[in-house]
């Protein structure tokens, strides 16, 4: 489900993770999150991740192996839902980028001249979070949206 409030990030594939020199968008976003739990007291909170990817107008559950295809997104009471989408309990941000590491070798990829491994579908990483209080749960969701790579440019020779 999405609603308004919900933090909504934008970004491309070398700034999303980049773990060898300089962290990028998403650990960095993870490492926030869960710094941020954990001084609340984590007991209090439960977190999973889902990891989606949007290719030729269908919605693919990179989290399911095999990958579940054709996924739909349908309305709910609390917004529009991907149906069916696997959602991994996490207890850390290591265990987040393990899921999105494991999730991108079944996105779809295509040699081009500039990367011999683009993607050619967006993704969507969603960490969606439930704080328990003594007034009853809120839930919060962070989407986290992959651009694909440029499919016809000049210098890609697409």
């Amino acid at each position: 489900r999405c609603h308004r409030s919900d933090p909504l990030i934008f970004a491309l594939t070398r700034s999303m993770m980049k773990l060898k020199h300089a962290w990028g968008v998403v650990p960095r976003v993870c490492e926030y999150v869960f710094t941020s739990i954990q001084a609340k007291g984590a007991d209090d909170f439960e977190i999973s991740c889902s990891f989606v990817e949007v290719y030729n107008d269908g919605l693919n559950d990179l989290l399911a192996f095999p990958k579940k295809l054709g996924l739909k997104l349908v309305e709910g009471k609390k917004g529009a839902v991907v149906q069916d989408l696997t959602n991994t309990p996490v207890k850390t941000d290591e265990e987040v980028i393990k899921c999105i590491m494991k999730g991108s070798t079944q996105r779809v990829t295509a040699a081009m001249q500039m990367n011999p491994r683009s993607s050619r579908g967006h993704s969507i990483v969603i960490l969606n979070v439930v704080a328990k209080t003594k007034y009853g749960n809120r839930e919060g969701k962070l989407c986290i949206v992959d651009m694909a790579g440029m499919g016809a440019s000049k210098k890609t020779a697409a």
